[in-house]
């Protein structure tokens, strides 16, 4: 349904929105790249006193996405990810930079899966946590699976799974039973419909965190899995 694999050597602004703050830039550039000539690139600067983001944005994604939608993208971080919860990859309701949306993020040297609400009433959050560390200084092939009936978030990491979020494997809050209601007493329909998919960063605790680049390419979005292409660069 979507694809961008930055080879105009620009933002197309028919097709993203590029919220940023508190310093956060990014740029298409061509030193850094997975396949072809080019490769998007967000900055974050050193030990922040609050929170940054920089993301693009697909908007308005269509209704065969609204429920259930897959994704890829190429992804190279450096020097390293060290954030207690640095959010990559949304997808979720319109109205950033509080939506409600199911995240891909970092948290520490490890990743953090997660189902958050922003807006209304109540809000709040669940998270998991998968073992494996976030590669860095590589180019690395991650897939996803959003799901709203049920609630949930599978994750690939060059083709082989690593990592989910259900109401199964919950690893936050402390407690939770498995087969229980992932989220205010429900387990389907906690997004209501994915209209809104953001690639980039939200670093919610910069204030120790070293300035770091991350670099996205060859971004794909659609109704089915679509696997990983070969490497070629870094």
């Amino acid at each position: 349904m979507f694809c961008e694999d930055f080879e105009s050597g620009e933002i197309d602004p028919s097709k993203w929105s590029t919220p940023t703050e508190n310093g956060a830039t990014f740029t298409v550039q061509q030193q850094v790249v997975a396949h072809g000539k080019y490769a998007v690139q967000f900055h974050g600067g050193a030990n922040l006193a609050s929170a940054d983001y920089a993301y693009l944005i697909w908007k308005n994604a269509p209704q065969s996405m609204a429920k259930h939608d897959f994704g890829r993208v190429y992804f190279y971080i450096t020097p390293t990810p060290r954030s207690n919860d640095m959010g990559m990859i949304y997808g979720g309701t319109s109205g950033f930079p509080r939506p409600t949306y199911l995240s891909i993020a970092n948290h520490g040297a490890g990743w953090q899966l997660g189902f958050i609400k922003l807006s209304g009433t109540p809000t709040g959050e669940v998270q998991a946590f998968p073992k494996p560390a976030i590669p860095v200084g590589v180019w690395t092939c991650l897939e996803w699976e959003f799901n709203d009936d049920p609630t949930s978030i599978n994750m690939w990491i060059e083709g082989a799974m690593v990592g989910s979020l259900t109401n199964q494997d919950i690893g936050y809050p402390s407690g939770h039973t498995p087969g229980a209601p992932l989220y205010n007493g429900a387990n389907s329909g906690l997004i209501g419909a994915f209209t809104d998919f953001g690639v980039g960063y939200y670093d919610w605790h910069p204030q120790a965190r070293p300035a770091f680049d991350l670099y996205y390419d060859d971004v794909v979005l659609g109704t089915a899995r679509v696997g990983c292409l070969p490497h070629q660069g870094l």
